[in-house]
């Protein structure tokens, strides 16, 4: 059906001029109308559907390959690449966190309004306790230290991502995270806890059975002292 077609029909129903909006959903306002008036028949659109999107799965890394990129990571970066490796943090929330924010003693990781996705406070928990591993107790002040953002854009290229940071998959650290700690405890409720997800079907959508549970015991196998056995700490 096509404008003209509209504002044919329009004129032959007794209309004057009108505006006509083109999107799927003021078209079905005005087919309902005009049912409700019995100037259409009810069943006109009976067996037409909505054209369905095909959503694919988000991109994760192999143990394997999270293993080799962890050993091209300056010191200076490593906490805020280990945030977004081992606890699922989006990259720009890792950015702006505070040692102060990551409770120790706890296991969790406290997200202040502002710093995260969501405009509310959030609590990063039961998530495995590598992450705790490669960040120490006691300190104080950002995570990140200063340039952070051209200091990961250059590891990005480093990794074959070209100059633009766009061309790196979509959160691929958190949902390299999620796929396989979910791997590793066969748990849903306690993966969409550590995401801060509030129901537990996209968890299920987009994680469930994509590695082994072999695959996540190795993934949070990767400590600091397995990962840099041996070797001199790159400079920054």
């Amino acid at each position: 059906i096509q404008q003209k077609d509209v504002a044919s029909y329009l004129a032959g129903v007794g209309f004057g001029d009108v505006a006509i909006r083109p999107s799927r959903s003021h078209t079905a306002v005005f087919i309902n109308w005009c049912i409700a008036r019995r100037q259409m028949p009810a069943g006109l659109l009976k067996g037409i559907h909505k054209r369905r999107s095909v959503e694919s799965l988000p991109e994760i890394w192999t143990h394997e390959r999270v293993l080799e990129i962890a050993k091209t990571v300056p010191v200076e970066l490593r906490h805020v690449w280990a945030l977004q490796w081992f606890a699922g943090i989006r990259p720009h929330t890792s950015y702006r966190l505070k040692y102060e924010d990551l409770r120790h003693d706890e296991r969790l990781i406290e997200i202040p309004p502002g710093r995260g996705k969501a405009a509310r406070r959030e609590f990063v928990e039961h998530i495995p306790d590598t992450i705790w591993q490669w960040i120490p107790r006691g300190l104080k002040g950002d995570v990140a230290p200063a340039n952070v953002v051209v200091k990961m854009m250059r590891l990005r290229r480093l990794w074959g991502f070209g100059r633009r940071a766009s061309r790196a998959p979509h959160d691929v650290a958190r949902h390299t995270f999620a796929t396989h700690m979910l791997a590793l405890t066969k748990s849903l409720a306690l993966t969409s806890a550590a995401l801060t997800h509030t129901t537990e079907s996209m968890t299920k959508r987009h994680y469930l059975n994509r590695v082994s549970h072999e695959d996540g015991v190795a993934y949070f196998a990767m400590t600091p002292e397995s990962v840099y056995a041996g070797q001199t700490p790159t400079p920054a």
